[in-house]
């Protein structure tokens, strides 16, 4: 009896770790090989953010702007998006007359503007006006999500804005707190 129950937790248990384990590996190998490919900062418009381990930079960023995904845990998860002026912009490319293919989706996102707060980003000084919701799903309304957008607007026209669980939100604020001018130590 116990060689049995033995040669089925092999037989079953082992293929079980394996797969789970290659499915963890699958979504947090690329936030891991961010880091070890770039460390845990980046640098964009003279500034230095920390970039926590659960989040790493997404698409390629020009020097004047970054965005931030967090990996998407049980109750955290979201985007932060931090943009500086360029000195140099280009001109836009004329708009299309023709309107391009539409999404929809079963959801219906209404935000209200929770609270003001004062924020200094790398001697930026500005306010982040934090705004919440809950994604109420049409079809599942079980299925609802909480979501906070935080919009910072500083000095010189350095924007910044989060979006994701609200849970992140101190995440957000502790990256934002980490910016420091290029060459300059703490």
């Amino acid at each position: 009896m116990k060689t049995r129950v033995k040669t089925t937790l092999v037989q079953i248990g082992i293929p079980l770790v394996v797969l789970f384990s290659a499915i963890l590996l699958f979504r947090i190998g690329p936030f891991i090989g961010w880091h070890l490919v770039h460390g845990f900062h980046v640098e964009v418009g003279q500034v230095r953010l920390k970039v926590p381990l659960f989040y790493r930079v997404v698409g390629d960023s020009p020097k004047t702007s970054v965005k931030l995904a967090r990996f998407p845990g049980f109750s955290k998860g979201g985007a932060i998006s931090v943009a500086f002026a360029d000195p140099n912009p280009e001109p836009l490319p004329p708009q299309s007359s023709t309107t391009g293919p539409k999404l929809e989706i079963n959801v219906v996102v209404e935000f209200s503007e929770t609270s003001e707060r004062r924020f200094t980003l790398a001697g930026h000084s500005g306010v982040c006006t934090e705004s919440s919701s809950v994604i109420e799903h049409r079809v599942f309304p079980r299925a609802d999500y909480k979501l906070l957008l935080i919009q910072c607007e500083f000095e010189k026209g350095v924007e910044v804005s989060f979006m994701g669980s609200p849970d992140s939100a101190e995440e957000f604020y502790d990256i934002m707190q980490s910016a420091q001018i290029v060459g300059e130590k703490h």
